[in-house]
């Protein structure tokens, strides 16, 4: 299994903006997955990078950033059971 790390974070976005939101985290090279989905949160999307530190990076210098975000939460994982390679 490869040395990845990957955080899942779940945004909250302005009413009408998920498209928008949506293209803009697409655009960001490390955002491998984006999940419209329902509950308090309106987006998931899936973060993969080789080096931790980038993770920091890419949450509050990119995405954070995007216009029409309200709320992120982010969850980190730490031990991977099941991967499938691509």
């Amino acid at each position: 299994m490869p040395n990845k790390h990957y955080a899942f974070v779940l945004i909250k976005v302005q009413p009408g903006k998920v498209p928008s939101v949506a293209q803009k985290l697409y655009n960001i090279n490390e955002v491998r997955e984006i999940f419209m989905v329902t509950g308090p949160f309106d987006i998931l999307a899936i973060v993969e990078t080789d080096n931790y530190e980038r993770l920091g990076d890419i949450l509050a210098e990119e995405i954070q950033k995007i216009q029409g975000i309200e709320e992120t939460q982010t969850l980190m994982a730490f031990r991977t059971y099941k991967y499938l390679e691509r």
